[in-house]
């Protein structure tokens, strides 16, 4: 079996478009570095994976690229305390050193596509229309977008959903600034008008178990919450929401996809 030979990381700041970063940057300014990881087998095959290092749920560690030195990259490319980018790199090697898609190295084929939003920080309307209709020209029919209460969030979804075709639809996420059922819900509701709104991201404090269950009895629109806020059997047991965000290396999501199993 070949060997790992070489790891190679490679920082790069990548330029974005000019409405998202300028909105971006009093918040994320680093949101543009992204670490590449190149992976190079005895036997000449590469794979690649990347790391957005300062959003991430794994960092590559110097540690990591030394233990994996010499060894069987099958062996080691379930180990998630690897980092994202290196244990992406290892799939990607295996994958092409047996001929084989990602998917086979996970079990059976789920679907044969994949379906990917559009994606833009908390922004005046304007730059929201400005991104959703360039989003639309590209072929994309959802937008992921963050609810901020520095904003009239309103008066802002009134002003999007004006502007975007009937189909487009919309993921809102709070990251909590909902804070609790008090407030969220009715606001959600009176948002809830719009059709065009498909997804209640984390609208409260995810921990607050009692009040993500009020907001399901009364409002009509999902609810997804980043996992493992509060424990993922929690979660599921509670009934607190309707979907997740994945987070986490490959041996997390194959065990959380045992417990939903």
């Amino acid at each position: 079996m070949p060997r790992i030979q070489n790891v190679e990381r490679i920082w790069v700041d990548l330029p974005l478009k000019e409405i998202p970063w300028r909105n971006l940057v009093r918040e994320n300014p680093h949101w543009s570095l992204f670490e590449v990881c190149k992976v190079t087998l005895d036997n000449g095959l590469v794979g690649v994976g990347e790391t957005m290092p300062y959003y991430t749920w794994g960092q590559v560690p110097d540690e990591a690229v030394e233990r994996v030195q010499g060894k069987n990259p099958a062996e080691v490319m379930w180990e998630d305390s690897l980092g994202a980018g290196l244990q992406m790199a290892l799939f990607d090697v295996v994958g092409k050193l047996l001929d084989a898609p990602v998917w086979s190295l996970f079990g059976s084929q789920v679907r044969t596509q994949t379906h990917q939003g559009w994606w833009a920080i908390d922004m005046p309307a304007e730059d929201w229309i400005s991104e959703c209709q360039e989003a639309v020209e590209n072929g994309y029919t959802t937008f992921k977008t963050k609810a901020r209460p520095w904003y009239d969030l309103e008066n802002q979804v009134a002003q999007l959903m004006a502007g975007i075709p009937e189909y487009f639809k919309v993921d809102m996420d709070f990251n909590d600034f909902g804070l609790d059922p008090a407030i969220a819900r009715p606001l959600c509701k009176r948002l809830e008008k719009h059709p065009g709104i498909a997804i209640w991201e984390s609208p409260i404090i995810q921990e607050d178990v009692e009040g993500n269950r009020e907001l399901r009895r009364h409002l009509s629109v999902p609810i997804a919450h980043h996992i493992d806020r509060p424990a993922f059997r929690t979660q599921i047991m509670e009934d607190i929401c309707d979907g997740f965000v994945l987070d986490g290396g490959t041996a997390r999501a194959m065990r959380n996809g045992r417990i939903c199993a």
